[in-house]
């Protein structure tokens, strides 16, 4: 797939490299993709201004919460109607996702929230040799399908929560709890979930 990441920080590293790996075509989105600390993007990744979005598949958001809203309003029309994945939270907020935002300046987007209850460095690899769920929200569908298959390259087992501000909430509601143990309590940032069920009985 055609793949378009907008930010450079932490969070988009995270999730262009394994979908560069996976062997999607990945873009990444900066403000100013000639300033030099970019060149470790320059390999595997096209680097393109936030000022004239390509076409891609999917789109995620990967910007601190804060920035959110100024990228919406320079960038709204250009991510309207797309699939849009919101990678973004906003700690201290009264939510930590902003979805009616998104819906307001996205009208025709395919909303999905998800890569926000754990840190970055979680997202690739084991915690203490278990594979971590990542879960998200988003409407059912074919949208819904792709979203899967790219958490899943990234490295996560998905699990869907549903759809809508409710779907958001509980899941910002684990996001809350994965800053309270990881940074309230010392656990630290290496700190993932994981859902336990029974395994189905032979027949």
């Amino acid at each position: 797939m055609d793949l378009l990441v907008i930010g450079a920080g932490p969070v988009g590293r995270a999730l262009a490299r394994p979908w560069s790996a996976a062997g999607h075509a990945v873009s990444v989105a900066v403000r100013d993709p000639d300033d030099r600390k970019h060149d470790a993007y320059r390999a595997g990744h096209r680097l393109v201004g936030t000022g004239e979005l390509p076409p891609a598949d999917a789109v995620a958001i990967a910007v601190p919460g804060a920035q959110l809203p100024a990228l919406l309003e320079a960038n709204g029309p250009q991510l309207d109607g797309r699939l849009v994945i919101d990678a973004t939270n906003t700690p201290g907020g009264a939510r930590m996702h902003q979805l009616p935002l998104l819906a307001q300046r996205l009208p025709s987007a395919r909303l999905f929230r998800t890569f926000t209850i754990t840190g970055w460095e979680n997202f690739v690899g084991d915690v203490a040799g278990e594979r971590p769920d990542m879960l998200y929200a988003g409407p059912d569908g074919d949208d819904r399908a792709t979203v899967e298959r790219l958490i899943t390259d990234v490295g996560p087992r998905p699990l869907w929560l549903g759809d809508g501000p409710a779907a958001a909430d509980a899941l910002d509601g684990l996001t809350r709890v994965w800053f309270a143990l990881a940074m309230g309590r010392g656990h630290g940032r290496h700190l993932a979930f994981r859902v336990l069920t029974p395994q189905p009985k032979p027949a």
